[in-house]
């Protein structure tokens, strides 16, 4: 994203990554992104890391950004071998780190010149919870294209290839199928067994795929309910998927931010969500969504059944969705904000490598 909306007479960007798949490398290579794998399978790779001071040692950038635990320490070895500026990302809202965890973050904030936050509650975790001095914290939330949905007939093959009831009223759940207790699929089935009492039209629709898609298809066996779960498996484009949705759920036990759910919001979908971390800072309580706490199938039932039958409460929440994502969470509006935190950035005297700091 940041590569197509950066200015490109302001901005060359590369990218390093530890491992690329699925649809990226052709995209990144239709925008002119020239990237680098480093390769490597351990948590700490040394090699990777050398890999990556040798390009950084090559390409110059004034400005070194990483993410995830992986990224950061990548980042911090190429920027600081170089003296560019350092960036940290947390993209997670991490209440399941362990303290030893927490010390590694703060440790590896401090060594950089900037943290950035992917959500106001992303950024207050790390400095009440984390211990990062609010000096280094910028809170820069996340941003997301607007998805595309085709017409009627697109959307009817879709619908048939995917073997869904043409009278079902649709819920949707978007993303990977990895970490149950990340994303609590397995709430939504539970959820939809008793909404099964009460409303056999509804189905699930499960967009994702990863190693618990397996478990969770024998869950949906054991619950009864496997007729009226489809799971979609893995897409690059899961804009038609909205396309067949009534609402849209999701439901973990916690989320630094959660792309799928402006992303549903853009497509004018109500959003049923659990109370937790950046997701609160995304869904308005009976403005843009429903709220619900986390691992409690029975409310999250509730609340499908709710907006099952009341199509003027969906299409209400379904407006107003719309137009705050629109305001608060596009592309263009984090791409903005990117280039205004670059620039401030920019303007700080450039560090010493580390190399010269240690023969100092």
């Amino acid at each position: 994203m940041l590569a197509s909306l950066l200015d490109p007479a302001r901005y060359e960007q590369r990218l390093m990554a530890r491992g690329i798949m699925g649809a990226l490398p052709a995209e990144l290579e239709r925008l002119g992104l020239q990237v680098d794998v480093l390769g490597g399978t351990r948590f700490v790779d040394v090699r990777a890391v050398a890999r990556a001071i040798r390009i950084a040692r090559d390409y110059r950038p004034h400005i070194v950004h990483g993410a995830v635990f992986e990224g950061l320490g990548v980042a911090i070895a190429a920027g600081r071998a170089i003296g560019a500026r350092v960036v940290v990302e947390e993209t997670s809202h991490a209440v399941n780190r362990s303290p030893r965890g927490h010390r590694l973050f703060r440790a590896l904030a401090q060594a950089s010149d900037a943290c950035v936050a992917i959500s106001p509650a992303v950024g207050r975790y790390l400095t009440e919870v984390t211990g990062v001095p609010e000096r280094l914290v910028t809170v820069i939330s996340n941003g997301v294209t607007s998805p595309v949905v085709p017409d009627a007939a697109a959307l009817a093959k879709l619908r048939l290839k995917l073997a869904v009831p043409e009278r079902a009223f649709i819920v949707g759940t978007v993303g990977r199928l990895v970490d149950d207790s990340h994303k609590r699929v397995s709430d939504l089935l539970r959820a939809m067994q008793l909404v099964g009492d009460v409303d056999a039209s509804v189905h699930l629709l499960v967009v994702g795929d990863g190693k618990e898609r397996a478990s969770l298809q024998r869950l949906a066996s054991e619950l009864g309910v496997q007729k009226s779960v489809t799971f979609a498996g893995h897409t690059d484009d899961a804009g038609p998927y909205y396309g067949l949705m009534q609402v849209f759920a999701i439901v973990s036990g916690r989320e630094g931010f959660g792309l799928v759910v402006p992303e549903a919001m853009l497509c004018g979908l109500p959003v049923i969500a659990t109370a937790v971390g950046g997701l609160l800072d995304i869904v308005l309580p009976d403005q843009t969504g429903l709220l619900v706490p986390p691992a409690r199938p029975d409310l999250i039932s509730e609340a499908i059944l709710r907006l099952r039958a009341d199509a003027e409460l969906r299409s209400q929440l379904g407006r107003a969705g719309m137009e705050r994502a629109r305001a608060l969470f596009g592309a263009e509006r984090y791409a903005r904000e990117v280039d205004a935190f670059y620039q401030k950035l920019l303007l700080r005297p450039r560090p010493l490598p580390w190399s010269l700091v240690s023969e100092v």
